[in-house]
C-alpha cells in the first residue's frame, strides 16, 4: 500500500486572521479538488483530519499499478488548487502552502472503533510513518518527503544519490528519505512518462 499525507501549512495563523466562513469555503474546496485528484490517479481518500488529507493505492485497486507515481500525481493536483486559491483570494496573501509525505509498506485495512464511532481504514506502521514524513516536510523546509520504500518506485537515477537520513518521531533509527520541491515533482513526473 502506498499513503498520502497533506497538511496545510500554518494553518493556525490562517485560522487567526481569516474569517471561519471563508476559510470553510477554501477548505471546501481544497479538499474536493483533493479528492478528485486522489480518485482520478486510482487512489482512495481515507479520511481527512482537520486540515489533513490521508490517501491511499493499492497495487491492483483499481487497476492501480504504480501506486507512486499516482500518489505523486495526486498531490501535483492538490498543488495547483493551492495555487489557483492564493490566486483567487487576495486575503490569503500567497500564504495557503501544503506540504506531503508518501510512504509504501505492510498495512491493514478494516473496521476500527465501536458501536456507531466505526471507520474504515488503513493501519500500521508504513501509515504512521506517511504522517511523519509529512510533519518532515517542514523540517526539510521542502514540500514533499517521499520514504525510501516508495523511491523503490522510482527511476533510480532520480532518488538514488539525494537520499538523506531523518529522524522521525516514534522511530529508534533515522530513516532514509528523498525530499523535493513540487517543482522538482513535475521533473519526476516527466522523467516517469
Amino acid at each position: 500500500m502506498t499513503i498520502l499525507v497533506t497538511d496545510i501549512r500554518n494553518f493556525t495563523g490562517l485560522n487567526e486572521r481569516l474569517p471561519p466562513e471563508l476559510l470553510a469555503r477554501i477548505l471546501g474546496r481544497l479538499f474536493r479538488v483533493s479528492t478528485e485528484s486522489v480518485e482520478k490517479h486510482g487512489g482512495v481518500v481515507d479520511k481527512f483530519i482537520g486540515d489533513a488529507v490521508m490517501a491511499r493505492w493499492m497495487a491492483g485497486e483499481k487497476g492501480e499499478k504504480k501506486p507512486v507515481k499516482s500518489a505523486l500525481l495526486a498531490v501535483l493536483g492538490m498543488w495547483r488548487v493551492v495555487q489557483d486559491l492564493n490566486r483567487d483570494h487576495p486575503e490569503l496573501s500567497n500564504a495557503l502552502r501544503i506540504g506531503a509525505g508518501i510512504n509504501s509498506g505492510q498495512a491493514v485495512l478494516g473496521n476500527l472503533g465501536t458501536g456507531g464511532s466505526r471507520e474504515y481504514t488503513a493501519i500500521g506502521d508504513s501509515v504512521n510513518v506517511a504522517f511523519r514524513l509529512e510533519t518532515a516536510s517542514k523540517e526539510l523546509k521542502k514540500d514533499v518527503v517521499i520514504g525510501q520504500a516508495s523511491c523503490e518506485a522510482l527511476p533510480r537515477q532520480f532518488w538514488m544519490k539525494k537520499l538523506q537520513l531523518v529522524s522521525v518521531k516514534g522511530k529508534n533509527e533515522p530513516i532514509k528519505v528523498l525530499a523535493l520541491t513540487f517543482e522538482e515533482v513535475e521533473k519526476l513526473i516527466q522523467i516517469m512518462e
